[in-house]
């Protein structure tokens, strides 16, 4: 009689182990992905929401119409900002991850600021609470 034929149980256990060790790796990895996916959309319409601020003040000479009818209060969606003609997706303008851009300060004769997070470090700018600004994003 020869040896049985198969795998012992500590060779399904190790591999077992390996398998889940594997999947592992790959979810993180694909969760970081998404996260940093997420961030390039937000300062991606950052830039353009800047665009839209910027066509307005060199149009009208001043930010303060795009809180007439929409974001005249802190804390309210940009998307309830007057900005149609300059960008006229800015009704379902929102996070990627469901939530709002907020008016941190109702835009005015020559300001404007707009509140958003970044999930991961994104180029030079660290996770966290970011501002736009006439100046840019701090």
């Amino acid at each position: 009689m020869g040896k049985p034929q198969g795998l012992s149980m500590i060779q399904i256990l190790i591999l077992a182990l390996v398998v889940f060790a594997l999947g592992a790796g790959v979810f993180l990895v694909i969760r970081e992905e998404r996260a940093q996916t997420r961030d390039a959309k937000r300062m991606a319409d950052m830039a353009r929401l800047s665009a839209a601020f910027f066509e307005q003040y060199l149009t009208e000479g001043s930010y303060a119409t795009a809180a007439e009818g929409g974001c005249s209060e802190e804390g309210s969606s940009v998307a309830t900002c007057n900005l149609a003609a300059y960008l006229p997706d800015i009704a379902s303008f929102k996070d990627p991850k469901g939530g709002a851009y907020t008016v941190q300060g109702v835009p005015g004769e020559a300001s404007f600021v707009v509140l958003f997070t970044l999930e991961r470090n994104y180029n030079y700018y660290a996770a966290g609470s970011h501002v736009l600004t006439p100046q840019g994003i701090q």
